[in-house]
């Protein structure tokens, strides 16, 4: 970003004899870098901003240490000129793939809440992944700030993509300044229906679109056709190989890859009790967000 205008010495830079500042020993930089947060983000919202910088003048009334008065008047500097941003993409706390883990990886145990049946022509497996915060059930808060994910799910034409799942997932236990995988609160009341399975969570992992059509499967790609909750067509795709030439098609893939793995990595190494630095007892709540 541009600096505003500096007719003299602005940043401490000391005025040579004869009072020109063209000059100056310690000249302002062109330009500086800025920082700022928009905390009011939106998932799945494309944003860009605009920006002016109005700095003090560190010159304000120092008369004896400018060339002329007027240099001392203004308590702040012009406004910069106006700088637009790139458009920043905000990933959406909800992504699904038209991906077959079963036939991905034949030898991987699927995790808790997967669905083991072979995909058909009438249904197709998907997997989905929901960014969470934090949220309570069972009457306790649950701090999670990470992904969780619903490795297999099968999805029939006409159906809405998604559904209620009880999953692993990490969470923060503040008092023990480490992550365990979540678990629900003490049994049930009397009368009431029976606690789901202690270690897992019930997650809402509904997208909100709706599954037009399919085709393909295990010898060839799948190809989901599907209506956006806006009520924009979409379309979802198994191709996960690494020559495709569609580069957004690889792009999309290598992150479901690097997401699934870290999110079982993670798994693996809480319930083994790893706490070495690096590892998931050390990772701030809110981390791996991409």
């Amino acid at each position: 970003m541009k600096m505003p205008g500096n007719p003299m010495g602005i940043g401490g830079g000391k005025m040579p004899e004869g009072g020109n500042p063209e000059e100056s020993a310690d000249p302002m930089p062109e330009k500086a870098l800025l920082r700022f947060v928009d905390v009011e983000v939106q998932p799945g919202k494309t944003y860009q901003y605009q920006v002016q910088i109005q700095m003090a003048n560190p010159n304000y009334k120092k008369y004896d240490k400018v060339a002329f008065r007027a240099l001392a008047e203004e308590e702040k500097l012009p406004l910069s000129a106006p700088v637009e941003t790139d458009p920043v993409s905000v990933p959406p706390e909800v992504q699904f793939y038209a991906v077959d883990e079963k036939l991905l990886n034949p030898k991987h145990k699927l995790a808790a809440g997967s669905v083991l049946e072979s995909a058909t022509d009438a249904r197709a497996a998907v997997q989905i992944h929901k960014w969470i915060g934090s949220f309570t059930f069972g009457g306790a808060a649950h701090e999670i700030g990470d992904w969780a994910i619903a490795e297999r799910l099968l999805v029939h034409r006409g159906e809405y993509l998604g559904k209620e799942v009880p999953v692993e997932i990490p969470e923060w236990k503040m008092l023990r300044n480490k992550f365990e995988i979540a678990s629900q609160a003490g049994p049930s009341k009397k009368g009431a229906p029976p606690p789901r399975a202690q270690g897992k969570i019930p997650v809402d992992f509904n997208t909100g679109a709706l599954v037009v059509d399919f085709e393909g499967g295990k010898d060839a790609p799948v190809e989901m056709l599907l209506v956006s909750p806006e009520g924009r067509l979409m379309v979802r795709s198994s191709r996960e190989v690494s020559d495709s030439d569609d580069f957004v098609v690889h792009k999309e893939a290598v992150v479901r890859k690097e997401r699934h793995q870290h999110w079982l990595d993670r798994l693996t190494d809480i319930k083994s009790g790893g706490q070495e630095k690096g590892k998931a007892g050390e990772v701030d709540p809110g981390g791996g967000r991409p």
